[in-house]
């Protein structure tokens, strides 16, 4: 059993075949990006800019996760900023402050 692997190993013996079809499978989900992170900004900045505007312009606020350089998120969904919390925060000041002008 040990020398069959050992021969896989150094490409004595073909791979097997479900070594091919995982990879085949594998490689291009792994090049895929999960997370839109623009996508995420517009959606969440519209539904705070809704909820503000339903509560007399006041709005408490409360992160889930950590609010800067979020890198467990940033492992777990490939293609997410880690400091996607932080330019969602940026948008809403900013439209804040174009509303208050």
């Amino acid at each position: 059993m040990v020398m069959d692997s050992f021969k896989c190993l150094f490409l004595e013996d073909p791979l097997p075949d479900s070594f091919h079809h995982w990879f085949r499978r594998v490689i291009p989900m792994l090049l895929q990006t999960g997370f839109d992170n623009e996508k995420y900004l517009a959606g969440q900045t519209k539904a705070i800019i809704e909820r503000i505007t339903g509560f007399d312009n006041k709005l408490y606020l409360k992160s889930a996760g950590k609010l800067v350089l979020d890198h467990h998120a940033s492992r777990v969904l490939p293609g997410f900023d880690p400091n996607v919390n932080v330019r969602l925060l940026q948008k809403i000041w900013h439209k804040s402050e174009k509303e208050g002008e």
